[in-house]
């Protein structure tokens, strides 16, 4: 793939630096440390040896690294809004055995964190990329948050900041860590991988719009792709909670909001075949949660009138200034609809969307908002601007699609990121890019999968390895097996939408024994 030509600044590393046939650097990783210039810092550069790898959120508990050399660097130092200091900061990790390959591992929530490049996908991927021979880099996304705190939005109010963190970042960085491998190997990377999930999935998606000639396989998961949607839908969310919360209890205790699950699993289970508690066909799950409503007074088994109307609004979630859906309804499923764990929070409490709403997604930006407060639809001509800098809902992906291979994953389980959305988009895609998507884009959807991974579902699979037998020896991803932490000795396939996994007879613990159709 392309290096691309929007990076200004070159290489040199000494002539020593030539390609081993074992794949092994033949340059020494301190040398790395001269390529610094005007605008790139080489932090640091030097030789790790194999081992565990130090505890950081979000990744495998056992995570080991093979002997490898790390750089670290930065770009563009600056003074912004505040006096605040911004910059680029990337990790690459280069492996002494090298596959050839090169893998961009994207961020989560808001970034501004120092993320390791290990390529495990927030823990989801077991042996990691690192450990099977990828080049791995990693960025903060072009801001420093206090603390390592990803959820910390006050950098936004910067306007070089945003556009960073929307896209600028991402060129940068993959840019210069293509060029960092070629002169530390002494060869280009063969094939270059993007893979993301959260935020790291809205990355994936808009790599290949903004970027279509830099990878050659992109996998996308649980992907916050159109973010700036994504936050007031939260937000209605909440308000529509702290409309009927009770103090110390909240709208639902988690005991309601398990009725819910149930009650989907008892009317939806059945339709792909098998009665196991796993709800295949979400499009064709539809519920009336008028069902549990009490008869008479509030009690255990069922919920209250006002717990009714309130679940129906969040579920559909709310209208545009015509009256249409702002975005998809929520999906009811076999996990509960814990809505990112608002359901019984302070509403001026800290939190990721809500710093999302404070001060990113509107313009100008609105530190002392307050969810209550916010007015429906008329907040939605504030998020515009935002929108058009970050957002990844782009259709038109005939530059991509001859060359590249795409694998889209999402939870149905998420209650913050709809699994509707997705699939809408994924149609548009379809009748935007001249048709057969399914040759070169495919999304597959995980029952019960909460955001990028956990609930009772089938969360374990590995993209990596199906994006990879795409790309290089042309085989398309018909089913992924799928297995689960919380489901033992249980597999499953996942299906390319729209096709559902379907049981046809035999041992009901296997995937061998569903269909995808």
């Amino acid at each position: 793939m392309l290096l691309g030509a929007s990076c200004a600044f070159a290489f040199g590393l000494p002539a020593a630096a030539i390609h081993s046939e074992t794949g092994a650097p033949a340059g020494a990783c301190a040398n790395l440390k001269r390529l610094g210039t005007d605008d790139l810092r080489v932090l640091e550069a030097h030789d790790v040896q194999a081992g565990a790898a130090p505890a950081f959120y979000g990744e495998n508990d056992d995570l080991k690294m093979p002997d490898h050399c790390l750089m670290r660097g930065s770009f563009g130092e600056r003074k912004g809004v505040g006096g605040r200091t911004f910059e680029t900061r990337f990790e690459l990790r280069m492996p002494a055995r090298w596959n050839g390959r090169f893998v961009f591992e994207g961020g989560g929530n808001m970034d501004g964190v120092d993320w390791p490049a290990h390529g495990t996908l927030f823990g989801r991927l077991s042996p990691s990329a690192l450990e099977r021979g990828f080049a791995v880099v990693r960025t903060n996304g072009g801001h420093v948050s206090p603390g390592n705190n990803s959820t910390d939005g006050t950098w936004a109010l910067d306007q070089q900041a945003r556009i960073d963190y929307g896209f600028v970042a991402l060129d940068r960085v993959a840019i210069a860590a293509k060029r960092i491998v070629a002169e530390y190997y002494g060869r280009p990377a063969e094939r270059s991988y993007f893979v993301g999930c959260s935020n790291g999935g809205r990355q994936a998606m808009l790599v290949t719009q903004k970027f279509p000639s830099y990878f050659d396989g992109v996998v996308a998961g649980n992907a916050a792709f159109n973010l700036i949607r994504i936050a007031p839908r939260l937000t209605w969310t909440t308000a529509q909670l702290h409309k009927i919360s009770r103090p110390g209890i909240g709208a639902f205790t988690k005991a309601d909001l398990n009725l819910v699950a149930k009650e989907a699993v008892r009317q939806c289970d059945r339709l792909d075949g098998l009665a196991d508690g796993l709800i295949q066909d979400m499009a064709a799950c539809k519920i009336d949660p008028a069902v549990l409503q009490c008869k008479q007074g509030k009690v255990a088994t069922c919920l209250s009138a006002v717990q009714v109307t309130t679940l129906k609004r969040i579920m559909a979630g709310p209208l545009d200034a015509q009256g249409k859906p702002y975005y998809a309804p929520l999906p009811y499923g076999s996990t509960p609809p814990y809505w990112a764990g608002e359901q019984a929070a302070d509403p001026v409490a800290p939190s990721l969307f809500m710093d999302t709403m404070r001060y990113f997604a509107t313009t100008p930006a609105n530190p002392g908002l307050d969810a209550r407060q916010v007015q429906f639809p008329g907040v939605f001509q504030s998020l515009v601007s935002t929108s058009e800098i970050v957002d990844a809902e782009g259709t038109m992906l005939n530059s991509f699609a001859p060359q590249s291979k795409l694998i889209i994953y999402h939870g149905t389980g998420d209650y913050a990121l709809s699994a509707f959305e997705l699939t809408r988009w994924y149609d548009r895609l379809g009748q935007d890019t001249g048709g057969h998507t399914q040759d070169w884009a495919r999304l597959f959807l995980v029952p019960g999968m909460m955001h990028c991974g956990g609930g009772k579902a089938t969360d374990e699979f590995d993209p990596l390895a199906a994006i990879q037998s795409w790309v290089e020896e042309g085989k398309a991803p018909d089913r992924i097996i799928a297995t689960g932490k919380e489901l033992p000795g249980i597999s499953r396939p996942l299906c390319p939408w729209p096709k559902v996994a379907r049981y046809r007879g035999g041992n009901p613990a296997s995937a061998e024994s569903f269909d995808c159709r």
